[in-house]
């Protein structure tokens, strides 16, 4: 069998740049589309850091980042290119951000409401994205919906540019019509589990070059679990509480205890919130309340 050769992209964020090398043309064509907005002809003055997905290694995929290998459990036995784009782009990404001196980086949805932004924390399934699409229709903008960036210096929120992953299952649950006429044009994906989604969705196209958000101060940090009925549930909680769940799902080069009482410390005046999820569209709306009577109520009266 003759040996692909290998090609390379180079993506650009804040101070760093990531060069991926990938040996399958599908790999190279979903890195393209999903991080269009990030792709560069030459790094940044900056960090370079080295990516690799090497899908004709074997039985199993290899991803490697600045020559060592990242242990994926979503490709174990997986020989699909795309699913070694989509994880693997993910995995070297997030490998690189632990590196950025002068933000916070989380795993979540970033969404901006007025002159605030808002960071969504859970882990992955809980339905984020959903709640974010909701959120959308009514007039929020969106940073990202995987990595979300705070600057230490001013709290202010950076979104990363990568189309959406939309699930099969979600799509009932999603009351936009033009969303739903994008799901009807584009590709229908085969993930882990038996289970479907779409992995090339740009907000944008859905909702407008208005659905953009802009850097704005982080004001709220909102929880997610999911409820077994309809109806939504909005919790005051402490920002201590708040920002110990969301520890595991903040990236660190290596969590020291000083990256611990810095992040309590950076995020002890912002309002928390732990949402219980039944309804997408009823758990929005509760949202968006809460975030515009806080609003008011800081407010000075004219």
């Amino acid at each position: 069998m003759r040996k692909r050769k290998p090609a390379a992209l180079i993506f650009t964020f804040l101070n760093r740049s990531l060069c991926v090398r990938y040996d399958r043309s599908e790999v190279g064509a979903y890195l393209e589309h999903a991080y269009a907005d990030l792709r560069t002809s030459a790094p940044v003055r900056g960090h370079l850091d080295y990516g690799e997905i090497v899908c004709s290694a074997g039985s199993e995929t290899h991803v490697l980042f600045n020559g060592r290998r990242i242990t994926i459990p979503a490709l174990h036995g997986n020989d699909d290119p795309l699913a070694a784009a989509f994880y693997g782009a993910a995995e070297l990404f997030a490998a690189s951000f632990r590196h950025l001196p002068a933000h916070d980086t989380f795993y979540g949805a970033g969404l901006a409401i007025g002159d605030g932004a808002i960071l969504l924390s859970a882990p992955s399934g809980t339905g984020k994205t959903t709640l974010a699409l909701e959120c959308l229709r009514r007039g929020a903008r969106i940073y990202a919906d995987e990595f979300v960036f705070v600057e230490r210096s001013t709290a202010r929120v950076h979104g990363f540019s990568r189309t959406l992953m939309v699930r099969e299952e979600a799509r009932g649950l999603i009351g936009d019509a033009a969303l739903q006429a994008l799901l009807d044009r584009s590709a229908l994906h085969a993930t882990t589990a038996d289970k479907n989604a779409w992995r090339l969705i740009a907000a944008h196209d859905a909702f407008g070059e208005r659905v953009l958000a802009e850097p704005l101060p982080l004001r709220h940090i909102v929880l997610l679990t999911r409820s077994a009925g309809r109806a939504a549930r909005l919790t005051q909680i402490s920002a201590a509480e708040c920002m110990l769940e969301v520890l595991p799902r903040t990236f660190f080069a290596r969590l020291q205890p000083a990256d611990i009482w810095g992040l309590l410390e950076r995020y002890a005046r912002t309002t928390c919130y732990r949402l219980e999820i039944g309804d997408p569209g009823e758990a929005a709306a509760t949202l968006l309340e809460a975030v515009e009577s806080c609003r008011c109520a800081s407010t000075p009266a004219a």
